[in-house]
């Protein structure tokens, strides 16, 4: 028999046109999972007025008030078999399909950072667990910086090259160390010298269902700085609003005005369950890019460091932007025009995100056959 229980967190509001959706994102959470719809603005009359149905296999459910151009879908990681948002009569139609039974849904919506939640929580001691196969990771997008006739990034003192096209030629010589090595699938968010909106680049990663988002630059500054940098989204910091006092599940009735508190701690909830689950993955991924670089381009070590850019708290993966040498460095971008070390800025990386992507691969393996033997 399938046990389902629903909590629902409302914030009430005042009527508003059609909300259009902007995103879908899901991704495992724990043993658990969640599922987040990123809106230009609040529900119409405060909420969706339905809730979901399991039927069938599946969690269906009706959500009128919102508007969209084209279906959207993630890639499956477990325990999400499927998800899939599109068009419905008076609205959209979201569709989750899970692995296993017994699911707690809880649901969450919000107008402080306008959006819809569920988060998926097994009540078993044990629940269902992936094969080691399920969970490795399949899927790296290499985001190239800046593209086009006015988003060059750092130029070169010397000849002028440009970043933009250092880093495309960079990425796609990871992409193929990448391919050959680890047997993954990498995706380019631009293949060619054109510009990319930073929205679209990390929208790539995140409908895709990407399992890693790796920004690749090369640094601008003073002259005679040297050495490698990492930045990753630290989403734990108490002075944004993506922190979270501790978190705890809970329940909030689904009628009346809920009082601000309340509301306060269900904008912090949904955060916290959509952002700082990524905070460690992340900067491990960037430890372990610092670590190759150095000791495979022989440069000092600048450090590994939190940075609120845009693609990097926008994405629903662990996720780095790499600034891999500094281009304004003569040195740097002499050694930059060789074909050669351009390769070995790509095996730094390829090695850096190697070892990360085996380390993952290990870990969630013996934690699934150490559940499984339990």
């Amino acid at each position: 028999m399938k046990r389902l229980t629903l909590t629902l967190v409302i914030f009430f509001i005042s009527a508003s046109p059609a909300a259009e959706v902007l995103s879908l994102n899901a991704a495992p959470a724990g043993m658990g999972a969640w599922v987040s719809l990123g809106l230009d603005g609040p529900l119409p009359d405060g909420g969706p007025g339905t809730l979901p149905v399991f039927a069938d296999g599946a969690w269906r459910w009706e959500i009128p008030g919102l508007t969209l151009e084209r279906p959207f879908t993630v890639g499956r990681r477990w325990p999400l078999l499927g998800v899939l948002l599109e068009p419905g009569e008076e609205g959209a139609t979201l569709t989750v399909e899970l692995d296993g039974d017994g699911w707690f849904v809880s649901v969450l919506v919000t107008d402080a950072t306008p959006g819809i939640g569920l988060r998926f929580d097994s009540p078993d001691p044990v629940p269902a667990v992936p094969s080691a196969e399920d969970a490795r990771v399949r899927l790296i997008v290499l985001d190239p910086g800046h593209g086009g006739p006015r988003w060059t990034g750092a130029g070169g003192p010397k000849t002028g090259v440009f970043e933009k096209d250092l880093v495309l030629d960079i990425a796609g010589r990871v992409k193929t160390i990448l391919k050959e090595e680890l047997n993954v699938e990498v995706v380019l968010t631009r293949t060619g010298d054109y510009p990319v909106g930073l929205r679209e680049r990390v929208r790539t990663a995140n409908e895709m269902g990407a399992d890693l988002f790796l920004s690749l630059h090369l640094n601008g500054g003073s002259p005679e700085r040297r050495g490698p940098e990492m930045y990753y989204a630290d989403h734990h910091r108490p002075d944004t609003p993506w922190s979270s006092g501790g978190g705890a599940r809970f329940a909030l009735p689904l009628t009346g005005e809920l009082p601000f508190p309340a509301r306060l701690e269900a904008a912090r909830l949904l955060a916290r369950l959509t952002f700082e689950e990524l905070t460690a993955p992340s900067e491990g991924v960037a430890r372990d890019l610092q670590e190759a670089h150095v000791a495979g381009l022989g440069l000092p070590d600048r450090g590994v460091w939190p940075a609120p850019f845009f693609v990097l708290v926008e994405a629903r993966m662990p996720a780095v932007l790499v600034e891999s040498c500094y281009l304004s460095n003569a040195d740097q971008e002499s050694l930059l025009s060789d074909p050669a070390y351009r390769q070995r800025v790509a095996r730094a990386i390829a090695d850096g995100t190697a070892a990360w992507v085996r380390e993952n691969d290990l870990k969630l393996g013996s934690r699934f056959s150490l559940a499984q033997g339990g």
